[in-house]
């Protein structure tokens, strides 16, 4: 993922499904911040804070 974003794509997620099916977009930044602050992997719980891939979704065609 680094060099996809060195690259120059501004678009740098990771698609995270759960058990249940569902599927959460993480950024790759967030996920750097995690990893520089120790903060460990993200648990279930948290994930509701990330976008779902419908919502993801959405919000790159308003961008468009």
């Amino acid at each position: 993922m680094t060099m996809w974003e060195t690259r120059g794509n501004a678009y740098c997620y990771f698609a995270m499904k759960l058990t249940d099916g569902s599927i959460y977009m993480v950024h790759y930044d967030d996920l750097c911040m995690r990893q520089l602050h120790n903060e460990g992997t993200i648990t279930e719980k948290e994930f509701p804070a990330y976008p779902t891939f419908e919502q993801w979704i959405e919000n790159m065609e308003d961008m468009l």
